[in-house]
This record gives C-alpha cells, structure tokens and sequence, in this order.
C-alpha cells in the first residue's frame, strides 16, 4: 500500500490523544491523593478513538485494492490484519495479567475469571463485572473488540467488486445500529455489536473508495475540512450516548480523514519537512503506542511518587502538568 502521509500523521496524533488523556487521568489521580488543587482539563481527546476507527474503514479499503472479487481475498486479508494486530494485543493482555498477579497494588482491577481471559483473548465482548461495562480484561482491548468484528464483516464481503462490497457491509451496520436504536436500551453485549460508532467505520470504507477512485479535493478544501472537523469536536460538549458520539465525534473524524487522504500531496515522508517525517513515524508506531502507554505511565507514576522527583516542582497546577508532560513522553 503507497503510504498516505497526511493519513499517517493523524493516526499518529490520534494515539497521542489517548496518551495525554491518560496522563491527565493519572495526574488527577495523583492531584486527589496528595491534596494538589489540580483539575484536568475537559478536552475531547477521546475523539481519537473515532479517528482511529474511520481511519481504520480508509486503510482497510485502500490496503485491499488489489484483492477485491479475488476468491483468495478473504483469507489474504485476515492473514494480514491478524499478523498486525494479534501479537501485539496478546503481548499486551498478557504482560497486564502477569502484573495483575505479581503486583495487584499496582492496578485498579480485580482479577478476572478464565472464561473472562479466554474471552480477551478472542476479541469476544461480555459484560465485566456488576458494572456493566462491556471490555477485556486489559481494557483498552475494547477498541480492538470492534476492529476484530468489521475486519470479519470486511472479509466476507471483500469477495465481491469493491462497490458491491461496501454497500453490502454498510447495509450489514446499518442493520445492526438500526436494531439497537429500536431496542434501545440493547439488552446486555447486543448494545456493543448495535453502538451507532461502528457507522465510523462504513464513512471511512466510502473515502477510501473515493481515495481509489481518484477522487481529490481542490487544494483549499482538505485543509479547511480537517480545521471545520477539529472545531466541531470542540464545539461537541459532552458525551453520554454513542448516538451523540457518532455525531459529535464520529462525523467531524470523517471530515478529517476526508480533509486529510482527498487533497493533493507528497505520498511519501521523503519529500516532506524533519517534523512531518517525525509526525509520519509516530503514524507507524500508533498502535504500539495505543496498546503499550498504559505501563509506561503507571510506571512513570510509580518513580515519580517514591524517588521524589515530584517534590522538585511543588504541588499543585505546574507539578501537575510537568507530570503530564513526562509522562507522555515516557510513553
């Protein structure tokens, strides 16, 4: 696949997201613990994962030009996607489950039953808990939930000329948001496999066909879509359901991807400045940096707390945000 520039660096800024809003949760946690009169700000990083999903609907289209109404496709495809996301996440799951035995302090999770890790393991969504949240036992996996469902979706239709295959898996989500809007509230997993957000991933499938069809906006209008969905994100407010997710997240990330993969531009990092290839590179790593922040921070947090590093820059708002600032970059 000819690397798309623009599309790399927001993935790489996507991730970054979820970085600094962890270490916003953690420099909370350690503002409540030692009295610091410190209040994380309400940015809408979250909409990373948005990002990341129609991102994710752009490449899987993209990546697969060649192997639509191929009969072999299906197979080629979840070879590929498996051998990129699997090891990693299993990696991942499986270090978090060997801390969570050797060191329970230091993570704010019971230890889950067998079927619950076998259930990770598969990418198999259940309820956790009394809580009645729907993830993994290494919780950031939930993302991964939905990845692993419209990658077997995407591989049974992939059979068909691309066209045809899109409509088909849209019409398929389209269904299931459908179905759970009419059994709203969705009893139990249902209300996972029927969340409006899987729609992210039909609005980035219909831009990478428009990617491939050689379809390109006039040279203002990408970066003016990619400024109109940033402000929308901003102007969103808060969350509660993933109906006001998709709207208020979901549709201005496919303005982005949209502003981002259709303008005119360098396809590779060569010809582009030392910031942008830095930018591009951290697109490389972003799932890496997704799945693996989670330690570093925790650990960071640890040193930070027992080697007395934070009494260097006093409590309060300015302790605080260097913490925010080491940590991610420890991450």
């Amino acid at each position: 696949m000819q690397q798309i520039v623009p599309i790399q660096i927001l993935r790489g800024l996507a991730a970054l997201a979820i970085v600094v809003l962890h270490a916003f949760h953690d420099a909370g946690f350690l503002a409540a613990a030692r009295g610091w009169s410190f209040i994380a700000p309400d940015w809408p990083l979250g909409a990373g994962v948005d990002l990341f999903f129609v991102i994710s609907g752009f490449v899987m289209v993209v990546a697969s030009q060649n192997l639509f109404a191929q009969p072999s496709a299906p197979y080629q495809f979840l070879g590929r996607r498996l051998a990129r996301i699997v090891p990693i996440y299993w990696a991942a799951t499986t270090l978090f489950l060997v801390i969570l035995l050797a060191r329970p302090d230091m993570l704010n999770s019971p230890l889950p039953e067998m079927g619950e890790i076998i259930r990770s393991y598969l990418f198999i969504p259940y309820l956790k808990g009394s809580d009645g949240l729907i993830q993994p036992v290494y919780k950031l996996g939930w993302t991964l939930n939905y990845e692993m469902m419209f990658y077997v979706v995407f591989a049974l239709a992939i059979v068909l000329p691309a066209p045809l295959a899109l409509a088909a898996v849209t019409a398929f989500f389209a269904g299931l948001v459908a179905l759970g809007l009419v059994l709203t509230p969705s009893p139990g997993v249902l209300s996972f496999w029927t969340s409006p957000m899987i729609l992210e991933f039909v609005a980035g499938m219909w831009l990478g066909l428009a990617r491939l069809s050689g379809f390109h906006l006039p040279r203002l209008a990408g970066p003016a879509l990619v400024l109109l969905g940033l402000l929308l994100i901003a102007a969103g407010g808060s969350i509660v359901t993933d109906l006001e997710r998709l709207m208020n997240w979901g549709l201005p990330s496919a303005l982005i991807v949209a502003g981002a993969s259709l303008g005119p531009g360098n396809e590779r990092p060569e010809g582009h400045s030392l910031p942008v290839r830095a930018l591009a590179s951290l697109g490389d790593a972003s799932y890496a940096l997704y799945l693996c922040h989670p330690f570093a921070i925790r650990l960071f947090r640890m040193v930070w707390e027992k080697s007395g590093i934070a009494a260097l820059f006093g409590a309060g708002t300015a302790g605080a945000w260097v913490y925010i600032l080491v940590a991610t970059l420890a991450a």
